[in-house]
Parts: C-alpha cells; structure tokens; sequence
C-alpha cells in the first residue's frame, strides 16, 4: 500500500505517528462565500482554459493528471467516526487526494474539484507539509474551495446557456435543477447552489 495512503490509514484510525493532513469536510450546498469570489471564477476559468475543459461534463482527473496529483478511493472514509467524502494530503514531493468509495460519481466529482481548489488557493507548495483542518461551513478556506469547484465543473457561460433553454420550454426551478445536474454531472444540490450563485434562481 502507498505510504502516504498508509499515513492517511493511520491517522484515520487515531495512530499518534503522523501530523498533518488535510481534510477536505463533504460539500454540503453552503451559501456564501470567500471575499474573493470573482477572482476564484476567474481562477477556476483560466485552469478550465489551460487543461481544455470544454463543454458540460469536464473530467477533474485531467488537472489531477497533470499535476501529478495521485486520486485513490478508500471505502468506509472517517475522521473520528464521521464519515469524510475526501482529503488532499501532501507529503515530501508526493501529493494525493484520497475519495470515499461509497459516493456517488457525481459527488466524487465535486470532491476532486475541492481538493483541487485546496491545491491551487490553498496548498503552500515551499512547505514540507501543510494542515488544514476540517471545520464548520464558515470556514473561508472550504468556502472559497466550494466556489471554485462549482465554477470549475459548472462553467457561468453554459450554465446561463443552459438555463435559458429550459427556460424556455417552460420547466420549472425544480425541472431546471435536474436536468442541468443531469447535463453538467453534479449533484442537484451542487447544481442549485451554483444557480444561485448566478443569480438564476
């Protein structure tokens, strides 16, 4: 078994020998968000048009892959009984995102985008290792991580594109929220919170 994935293992199961780790708390449709809300879009733009994501269903992995950033699944994922849907860890040169088996693909999804958030906003790439710790929803770090996941896998452009079009063959804000979750592989929470974002709903 990969070391770090050990490391993650034996922190999971209250062993004493390893420090630090990042837990990334599972997304679960907060409101709000950091003070630099534009400039996240606009960072999760520019990682969109620097790896090619195009269209409604981007693959995460790709960026994951070109960062040599590893993603693993464990199942049965917890912190001190909780159960966790993800965590970055970053340990020497080695980095890796750990998922929680039992979720969904779409969920998964979104959980590699916030890690990837963590990465990119968050991870001082000059320290050896790096702890973020799992806190409450008011936590600017997981907010700013949540924002930037929802914009990268729900680019502004084609959601209001795709919105004005169920509009327009008059679903409701309920038949809106399912078929763009359908159309963009997220959940209908992740799907709603960003419609609200955008104002949309």
């Amino acid at each position: 078994m990969n070391e770090t994935l050990c490391k993650f293992i034996c922190i999971n199961e209250g062993c004493d020998s390893v420090r630090k780790v990042i837990f990334i708390e599972n997304f679960r449709g907060k409101k709000g968000g950091g003070a630099m809300v534009k400039s996240i879009a606009e960072e999760a733009k520019k990682v969109r048009e620097k790896y090619g994501l195009i269209g409604t269903a981007i693959d995460p992995t790709i960026i994951a892959k070109e960062n040599d950033i590893k993603i693993v699944e464990k199942s049965n994922l917890k912190l001190k009984g909780e159960l966790v849907s993800g965590a970055i860890i970053k340990d020497e040169s080695d980095i890796m995102i750990i998922l929680n088996a039992e979720d969904s693909k779409n969920r998964k999804r979104f959980t590699i985008a916030h890690e990837l958030a963590h990465y990119f906003l968050h991870l001082d790439k000059n320290v050896k290792f790096v702890d973020y710790k799992r806190s409450d929803s008011s936590d600017p770090k997981e907010l700013d991580a949540d924002e930037f996941a929802g914009c990268l896998l729900m680019g502004e452009e084609l959601v209001k594109e795709k919105f004005k079009k169920a509009k327009s063959i008059g679903l409701d804000n309920d038949g809106i929220v399912n078929v763009l979750s359908g159309i963009f592989v997220v959940s209908n929470s992740a799907m709603y919170t960003r419609l609200k974002r955008l104002e949309l709903l």
